[in-house]
């Protein structure tokens, strides 16, 4: 080989080397922040959270990689705390601040034993019904409407009425399904989760136009940080799946929020956060029974 040739390929192979390690860190960054979301997927709390605090180390200038470590880490402590604190009140907003968590995951399996645990103590209609949604999301559809069973009268609350309702729709018992959706109006100001579940209540029973108004008033009610997570939502719940094609449901996929942004509300979690009873972003995200 001439020493030309040499030269030229020794020259080619510095700039190699110098453009990986330019763009090495930020590369290895993304490469961690997408293994830790996998490990969460999977529920490996532990190993998600190295991940995450590797990928802040790689790229320490990312502030969502510094938001998403610093949420899951508090997240770890908070599953060691709720299970050891014995005051109720601090108990159910543990379990709250978890709860949030795991439905903007879809970690449905993770909150059920919250939520059984929340209804085991209080035997609420309230309780009920947020163990109800999630057994719903598990498609444990009979256990659902079980539990909300010793709640469900003329006299229920809209939440209980209606889970009640998509766990008949999901068994077969359309024309009962039909009748509770017949009885129960929603004001204009109605919380968006109860708005989400009467849109899938009303898809279950083939109104895909009614369904289709009923989520666009969800995702207007619905903080601007959560709208990414409740369409998403939307788009994966099986409830939904024989109106995905209807040209109304997908134009009210697109609904803007009417909720004002506040200084946090771009914050995937609210977590701990004193301001959360009282800013914009502490509105429940889609889907949560009120």
């Amino acid at each position: 080989m001439s020493a030309q040739r040499i030269l030229l390929c020794l020259v080619t192979g510095a700039f190699l080397a110098a453009a990986a390690v330019a763009a090495g860190p930020a590369e290895n960054a993304a490469r961690h922040y997408a293994e830790a979301q996998r490990l969460l997927e999977t529920t490996d709390f532990d190993g998600a959270l190295k991940a995450y605090g590797d990928a802040v180390a790689a790229d320490k200038a990312n502030v969502d990689y510094q938001q998403q470590f610093a949420i899951l880490r508090q997240v770890v402590q908070l599953r060691q705390a709720v299970v050891k604190e014995k005051k109720p009140e601090k108990r159910e907003t543990m379990s709250r601040a978890l709860r949030s968590f795991y439905y903007g995951h879809r970690l449905y399996g993770e909150a059920l034993p919250l939520d059984q645990g929340q209804h085991d103590r209080l035997r609420s209609a309230e309780s009920a019904a947020l163990l109800a949604e999630t057994l719903l999301e598990l498609g444990r559809n009979s256990e659902a409407e079980a539990a909300l069973a010793p709640f469900i009268g003329s006299d229920a609350a809209p939440a209980v009425r209606i889970l009640g309702a998509i766990a008949q729709a999901r068994q077969g018992r359309l024309d009962r399904a039909r009748e509770v959706a017949s009885a129960v109006t929603l004001p204009e100001s109605a919380p968006n989760g109860q708005l989400y579940h009467a849109a899938r209540l009303q898809a279950l029973l083939g109104q895909p136009e009614t369904a289709a108004a009923l989520l666009t008033r969800a995702l207007q009610a619905t903080a601007p940080g959560s709208l990414a997570a409740a369409r998403a939502r939307a788009r994966t719940c099986p409830d939904f799946a024989s109106v995905t094609s209807n040209a109304a449901f997908a134009a009210a996929l697109d609904t803007a929020s009417k909720i004002s942004e506040s200084k946090c509300s771009a914050m995937p979690s609210c977590g701990g956060c004193p301001q959360a009873k009282t800013c914009g972003h502490a509105t429940p995200p889609a889907g949560s029974p009120q």
